[in-house]
């Protein structure tokens, strides 16, 4: 019997010392993955994904910068812009970004040592509320290879479920298995993403501006908008960004067809929280919106009720150029 307990005692000590050497190399294996993937994101981006695109600028000047959402992406012709202030800039639109996102983008941004002297930010009813209209507000496997980075896991406490962030934490490569589809092996193995430059992105500064002029026509319906707290508070985490950097700000809203607006309930009372909140900082604020306004009646300028296209967009821009000109540092 003494004998039997002693075999068995031998037998579940070993198997515990085999899983525990198992369990080791599995944690090790783990580890030089997640180093290696981590290392090789940083040095192949893939500039066709704009926020790569944004994130491989390093030691530049611009005076000014567009932030947003696909707004801002495709509808800020930065080389109009140019063209009209004689400054330089760039667009930092995200499509389908919430502010998260963009003080994300826009804080590694700066960390690599680029500068700007005007950041002008657009608002509307999907970034003060993404969660309610977009499907992926945060684009997440964008920036996991960030988590080191104090700013980013913040951001991520405040985009991600918990769970995650714990399994994400201790147990590494398993943030870049979750995005298999977009971290493929063969890609790697094969040296490099799909696009090692971006001659659009780099001719357009960032743009991404829609030919297509035929109106894309939407079902109506009546949406109630209010505030998504963290949208709100990320939206102020980006002005206190820019204040201590000692970047001006300058706020606008940009066109929305004049048929859909009415639609879109309470929308007018946020945009005007927003400019009495923006007006006790001293920000200037432009509201393109209007119904009234000649840019929201055309609906030759517009692909939808929410994006122009080519024609709206050289309108939107020359008006934006001129507004801002003055208040430009």
């Amino acid at each position: 019997m003494i004998q039997n307990l002693f075999i068995f005692s031998f037998k579940v000590k070993l198997f515990i010392i085999k899983i525990s050497i198992f369990s080791v190399i599995i944690l090790l294996s783990l580890t030089v993955l997640d180093n290696f993937y981590t290392k090789y994101v940083f040095s192949h981006k893939n500039l066709c994904e704009k926020s790569d695109w944004i994130l491989n600028h390093h030691d530049e000047n611009f005076d000014f910068a567009f932030i947003g959402n696909s707004r801002v992406l495709h509808m800020i012709d930065i080389n109009v812009i140019e063209k009209k202030t004689r400054r330089k800039g760039i667009n930092l639109g995200l499509r389908g970004a919430n502010f998260s996102e963009n003080y994300l983008v826009l804080d590694q941004f700066l960390k690599s040592s680029n500068k700007i002297k005007n950041l002008i930010v657009e608002v509307n009813m999907h970034n003060l509320n993404a969660d309610k209209q977009l499907e992926y507000p945060f684009h997440d496997y964008n920036y996991i290879h960030l988590l080191k980075d104090s700013i980013t896991r913040e951001v991520f406490y405040d985009n991600e479920p918990n769970y995650k962030m714990f399994l994400w934490k201790y147990l590494p490569f398993v943030r870049y298995m979750e995005f298999s589809n977009h971290f493929s092996l063969y890609k790697i193995l094969k040296g490099g993403f799909e696009c090692k430059t971006s001659d659009d992105f780099d001719a357009s500064k960032g743009s991404k501006i829609f030919n297509e002029k035929v109106f894309k026509t939407e079902k109506q319906n009546y949406v109630y908008w209010t505030f998504n707290e963290n949208d709100k508070n990320y939206l102020n985490k980006i002005i206190d960004l820019a204040m201590n950097k000692n970047i001006n700000l300058i706020f606008y809203t940009g066109p929305i067809y004049y048929k859909y607006l009415p639609f879109q309930l309470n929308y007018t009372k946020m945009i005007g929280e927003i400019k009495n909140n923006l007006r006790n900082k001293n920000i200037s604020f432009f509201d393109f919106s209007n119904p009234q306004n000649n840019l929201c009646r055309d609906t030759a300028d517009f692909s939808d009720n929410f994006h122009m296209n080519i024609s709206g967009v050289a309108k939107l821009s020359l008006v934006v150029a001129d507004s801002i000109l003055q208040l430009l540092k």
